[in-house]
């Protein structure tokens, strides 16, 4: 899983966070504190667990853990 921090508009972490799960195995091309741009492949997808393919969960989520739409 990629967890990725949301930055605020003036570059300081803002409230919230995304996470992209289910992918393959080493595939993964950024690390810890590194900044990231629209469009940059992060990772491949897998299909893990009883999936019928491979797919990206994405999830929201605000610093209190609450999810969002």
């Amino acid at each position: 899983m990629i967890e990725i921090q949301v930055l605020d508009g003036t570059g300081r972490p803002g409230p919230y966070h995304v996470k992209y799960g289910h992918l393959k195995v080493g595939s993964e091309q950024v690390q810890v504190g590194d900044e990231v741009q629209p469009g940059q492949t992060l990772a491949h997808r897998a299909s893990t667990g009883r999936s019928t393919g491979r797919h990206l969960p994405f999830m929201g989520q605000e610093a209190g853990g609450r999810f969002l739409d």
